[in-house]
């Protein structure tokens, strides 16, 4: 009698304790629930105009068809991802006509032309470096994107974001591909997509891009 008693007794504990793993199990997010937290919300600030700036250095090496690709390619990304409204966000199509109108341009801060342009914020990426590479022999191609980003507001110049004001870098890196084209537009979806991620909460499984260098991956995240 005592050995029966003993023994659904640890039939109870044994069936008690698995339900316990299974509703944890069931409880516990899913990857795409788990979601790293946006860094800026630009959404709060969208009811005013949003300038996309993306502006080259004299070594970036960046061409003004590039330029104009991948300002185009950050405000798809804002309107998809971010769900910022395509009517509040200016793109490159702006920016050249006052480029074109003005001698003095290359002497403005973004902030002046974001005032300029009616636009209370400007995301700003300054193209430090970028490079094509084609391999001959070989047929492929390599390509390689840094630059640095902020959110600056028009009207004082200030930096809102990022917090040490230095700006973000962006960084993707094409190992190998074997058409020119496809190159540019892999970096162009890797440098717009690790832009973005930034102003919203991104599913885990989302965030890094496959074009991303692997040591400047976020992987240790515990997220």
């Amino acid at each position: 009698m005592i050995l029966r008693i003993t023994v659904i007794a640890c039939l109870v504990m044994a069936l008690f304790c698995g339900g316990c793993n299974v509703m944890g199990f069931i409880a516990a997010p899913s990857a795409y629930e788990r979601k790293v937290p946006a860094e800026y919300d630009l959404r709060e600030r969208q009811d005013e105009k949003i300038l996309v700036f993306v502006d080259g250095t004299k070594g970036g090496n960046s061409s003004l068809d590039f330029r104009m690709d991948l300002s185009e390619g950050i405000v798809n990304d804002l309107v998809k991802k971010v769900r910022i409204s395509k009517e509040n966000l200016i793109g490159y199509d702006e920016i050249e006509p006052l480029r074109q109108s003005r001698q003095d341009f290359d002497t403005l801060l973004p902030g002046n032309v974001g005032n300029v342009l009616d636009a209370g914020l400007v995301l700003y990426l300054q193209i430090v470096d970028y490079g094509l590479y084609g391999k001959s022999q070989e047929r492929y191609y390599t390509g390689t994107f840094v630059s640095r980003c902020v959110v600056i507001e028009s009207a004082t110049g200030k930096i809102l974001w990022p917090d040490d004001r230095k700006g973000r870098y962006v960084r993707a890196r094409v190992e190998l591909d074997i058409d020119r084209e496809s190159v540019n537009e892999r970096l162009i979806t890797a440098a717009s997509h690790i832009t973005t991620r930034c102003f919203y909460n991104v599913p885990w499984p989302k965030y890094e891009s496959s074009d991303e260098p692997l040591e400047y991956r976020t992987d240790w995240l515990d997220y």
